[in-house]
């Protein structure tokens, strides 16, 4: 059986984690939509500094057979495209002034099984939520194969939909897939080290 991991690194979370505390200002993107799509990355910006939210593809043959690609998430602090971002009008304020409470992150684990057998597993972080003091915001990745980026506003948690996106691995006669998602605490990942 393949396992591949597609998570966020120590560095990623340790960029994250000073956020938490902080006040949310605003979300930008150098070509961020009023829907709130974003192809390649999110700038957050708060009151404890700013991160920029980044998918980017790669390709993998973990399936068998011909190269695929993946896309993953990982965080940068070079927020230096906030300028075409401003210039474009590209800057969200929506929640603005609310306290970040805490960052979560969203991992789902979707596996193709043949015979009761695991053929492959993908483990990957698909998005990061913020649960601010009356909101919540996700960053998410649109799809598990784009660097498309999409933004999610919900009042709590219960509220908030994130699409599963096994349904982009087709089952046939042989092979079905199955998936399960956690929505893990940044401070517990952090605690627990690489998984």
């Amino acid at each position: 059986m393949k396992h591949v991991n597609v998570t966020l690194a120590q560095r990623d979370m340790s960029m994250l984690a000073p956020l938490i505390g902080g006040r949310w200002v605003f979300m930008a993107g150098e070509a961020m939509t009023p829907h709130m799509f974003s192809p390649v990355d999110v700038i957050v910006n708060t009151t404890n500094g700013a991160v920029r939210i980044v998918s980017e593809t790669f390709d993998s043959d973990f399936e068998g057979g011909e190269d695929d690609t993946y896309a993953r998430l990982w965080i940068s602090d070079d927020v230096s495209s906030l300028r075409v971002a401003r210039r474009e009008g590209n800057v969200y304020v929506h929640h603005r002034d609310e306290l970040i409470d805490d960052v979560l992150v969203v991992r789902d684990t979707v596996s193709a099984i043949e015979s009761g057998e695991t053929l492959w597993t993908l483990t990957t972080d698909v998005a990061i939520v913020f649960q601010l003091s009356g909101s919540v915001i996700s960053i998410a990745k649109g799809s598990h194969h784009t660097e498309m980026l999409s933004v999610t506003m919900a009042r709590g948690l219960k509220l908030l939909e994130i699409p599963d996106c096994v349904d982009e691995w087709q089952d046939d006669l042989t092979i079905r897939h199955e998936s399960s998602r956690e929505l893990i605490p940044l401070a517990t990942l952090m605690a627990d080290g690489p998984r």
